[in-house]
C-alpha cells in the first residue's frame, strides 16, 4: 500500500505528536488517549464537582442549578446596565474584542452542604493590551496593622462595628476606555453583534482600581476623611470631634 509522503512524521516527530496528547489529555477532561473508546462515563462529572465552562455545566449532573447561577449572574449585569449590544462594525480596525467566560464556585455552609451555585461572567484580562484596554491598575489594600488598630479601637471605646457588603461591586464602577467584549457562552448574540462595556467588569485589570475610586469619592462625600499613614481607613469628625463612625476600606 502507498502513503502520500506528506502523511509520513519521523520518528522524532511521532514522539513529539505522542508526547503532546498525552498532555492534552492530562489537562483536558474532553480528550481521550483513544477517541473511539470514549464512553459517556469518560466524561462525566461528579455532582459535587464544580464545572470550567459552560459545555460541563450543559452536561452536569447539577445543570439546573448552574444554569440558574448563570442566569441570575446575566440578570446582575443586566440591571447594572454594564454591557451594550453594538454593532461589530462599530469596533475601531484593529481593536481586541475580549473573550468572556464563566467562573463557578459552590458556596457551602459551615455544615459542608451546597446553599449556592455562584456564576461569575468575568473578562479574560490577559487579553487585554496595556495602553489601549487599560492604563493605571494600582488600587490600595488595607494594611493588616491598620486593621488590627481599628478592632482594638472598637474594642476600647465598646463601638458597635457594622458591616456592609456590595453586591456585585465592580460592576457598579465605570470605566474611561472603549472596551468590546464577546458574547457570553452559551447566551449567543445575534450575528454581527458584540458587547460594550459600559462599567467594570471582574477579570478586567484596571476593575479593582475603578471600584476603589468610586467607593473613595462616596465615603468622601459623606465626610469621610482618610488618614495619613494609611488611606484605606477613613474617619469621621463632627464640631472638631471625632466621630465614633469610622470607614474601612479593604478590597
Amino acid at each position: 500500500m502507498h502513503f502520500p509522503r506528506a502523511h509520513l512524521l519521523s520518528m522524532e516527530r511521532f514522539e513529539e505528536a505522542q508526547a503532546q496528547r498525552i498532555i492534552d489529555w492530562s489537562l483536558s477532561k474532553n480528550t481521550s488517549l483513544s477517541p473511539h473508546l470514549i464512553t459517556p462515563e469518560i466524561l462525566s462529572l461528579s455532582p459535587d464537582e464544580e464545572p470550567s465552562s459552560h459545555s460541563e455545566v450543559e452536561r452536569h449532573p447539577r445543570r439546573d442549578e448552574w444554569i440558574l447561577g448563570e442566569i441570575r449572574e446575566r440578570d446582575s449585569v443586566n440591571e447594572a446596565e454594564c454591557l451594550k449590544i453594538v454593532n461589530r462594525s462599530e469596533v475601531p480596525p484593529g481593536r481586541k474584542i475580549l473573550r468572556l467566560r464563566w467562573v463557578y464556585k459552590v458556596k457551602r455552609n459551615d455544615k459542608g452542604e451546597a446553599v449556592l451555585y455562584k456564576c461569575r461572567i468575568v473578562v479574560m484580562g490577559n487579553e487585554a493590551t496595556e495602553g489601549v484596554d487599560y492604563f493605571e491598575t494600582f488600587a490600595p489594600v488595607c494594611k493588616i496593622a491598620s486593621l488590627r488598630l481599628v478592632i482594638s479601637l472598637i474594642i476600647h471605646f465598646g463601638l458597635k462595628p457594622c458591616q456592609v457588603d456590595v453586591h456585585t461591586a465592580y460592576l457598579h464602577a465605570p470605566i474611561d476606555e472603549d472596551i468590546y467584549v464577546s458574547e457570553m457562552p452559551g447566551y449567543p448574540l445575534p450575528p454581527g453583534k458584540v458587547f460594550k462595556l459600559l462599567k467594570s467588569l471582574y477579570g478586567l485589570p484596571q476593575a479593582g482600581r475603578n471600584w476603589n475610586d468610586l467607593l473613595d469619592a462616596f465615603l468622601k462625600s459623606l465626610g469621610f476623611q482618610p488618614l495619613l499613614e494609611d488611606p484605606c481607613i477613613l474617619h469621621l469628625c463632627t464640631n472638631r470631634r471625632w466621630s465614633h463612625s469610622s470607614g474601612l476600606r479593604s478590597l
